[in-house]
Formats: structure tokens, sequence, C-alpha cells
């Protein structure tokens, strides 16, 4: 589980960007969104708050799994 928060300000995009607790471009003003077990829930609550957000590039890309395969 991770915290989420969401800026306050409207990015370039013209969307408020959601970030986790540690990220580099974490912003100066933003609302608390909580604790989420998954992105999808701490999007729903800050789309309560801002009809227009995203997830940051950053910090909230879901990187998939990597399997390794050992053919021995």
């Amino acid at each position: 589980m991770d915290l989420y928060y969401v800026n306050s300000e409207v990015g370039k995009a013209g969307k408020h960007e959601i970030h986790k607790v540690g990220c580099d471009h974490f912003p100066l003003i933003y609302v608390y969104l909580g604790l989420f077990s998954t992105q999808k829930e701490a999007m729903e609550r800050a789309q309560s708050y801002f009809p227009k957000v995203e997830l940051c590039p950053d910090c909230c890309v879901i990187r998939p799994k990597r399997v390794f395969f050992n053919p021995r």
C-alpha cells in the first residue's frame, strides 16, 4: 500500500497529477488522497476533487513484472 497525493495546481496537460510519497516531482501544493493498495483507487479519490487527473509518469508508472526463463 502507498500514500497518494494529488497536485492542487493544474499541470501542462491541463490535468492534476497524482503522486506517491517520495516522488522526485512531489508538488508543493497538494491534497492528501489517502493510503491505497491500487493506483485505480487513488485515481477515483482524486477525481472526487478534480475532474481531470493523471498519474505521475515517474512514481506511478506500472512496470510489468519480469519473468526470467532459464532453459536448463
